[in-house]
């Protein structure tokens, strides 16, 4: 129905008839709808000097002669950069990965919170943390991933996005029903997608993100996702991680 067609049947005589009637026999002031989640998904923002030195560390690191690959354990397609290593006890990656821990248990608090999950006191640890250097044509499949415990969050941030990316914006119907445009982009799946989904009322299961210098996004470990690939000059620089989330009576190497 086309929008002139729907605003001609809500003031016609019947259809107000039938609204008259209808609130005859309700309760206005009871009538409530309830958006239940499939998903949570946290959102942060590191500060300048964070970044900074997170950024310099990176620099520095993609061209040690001992950097360690991390591509065996990874999904990416990245024939182009590179996907290696990082020490996140290093004195320039420490605030991110402190930064991290705190998030994660904030994000299980949260979670504990609005789903009525009995809470039970957990530490946070930093299981791995890698970086990846993507240029144009370079890709991450769809993917989740997997930490140490049960109860495992995962955080991906960035430190560069080339401008064929940044410059640009997605509406909101791009942002869940469309695949054009979405070059760069970070699309996370938390259930089945159709071509019929609007017209069957089911609500998207898919959102595309554009990444931005600095901005953390949180998830569980079992999210699908992906990176699509872009094109143009530029690099794009990633910082992902995996975080255990130990009950309090287990042993962990580093609790926060």
């Amino acid at each position: 129905m086309k929008q002139e067609e729907f605003d001609k049947f809500l003031t016609n005589k019947k259809y107000r008839k039938v609204k008259k009637m209808e609130s005859r026999a309700l309760n206005d002031s009871k009538i409530n709808v309830f958006s239940l989640p499939s998903l949570f998904l946290l959102k942060a923002q590191l500060n300048y000097e964070c970044i900074k030195k997170l950024d310099n560390y990176l620099e520095e690191l993609k061209i040690n002669k001992n950097r360690k690959s991390h591509a065996k354990a990874l999904a990416g397609q990245i024939k182009k950069g590179q996907q290696l290593k990082v020490d996140h006890n290093n004195e320039n990656v420490k605030d991110l990965s402190d930064a991290l821990c705190l998030l994660a248990k904030k994000y299980v608090d949260y979670f504990n919170t609005n789903t009525g999950s009995v809470a039970t006191e957990k530490f946070s640890e930093i299981d791995s943390m890698w970086s990846v250097y993507s240029y144009e044509g370079d890709y991450n499949p769809v993917h989740s991933h997997m930490c140490k415990t049960l109860t495992g969050v995962c955080a991906v941030t960035w430190t560069k996005i080339p401008e064929s990316i940044s410059n640009v914006s997605i509406t909101e119907k791009e942002d869940t029903h469309n695949n054009n445009g979405l070059d760069g982009h970070f699309s996370i799946h938390y259930g089945r997608t159709t071509l019929m989904d609007a017209e069957t009322l089911r609500p998207p299961q898919e959102s595309n993100i554009v990444p931005k210098v600095g901005d953390i996004y949180m998830f569980p470990a079992w999210l699908q996702h992906v990176v699509y690939p872009f094109n143009g000059e530029g690099e794009r620089v990633t910082v992902a991680a995996n975080i255990n989330m130990w009950n309090k009576n287990e042993e962990t190497k580093c609790s926060h």
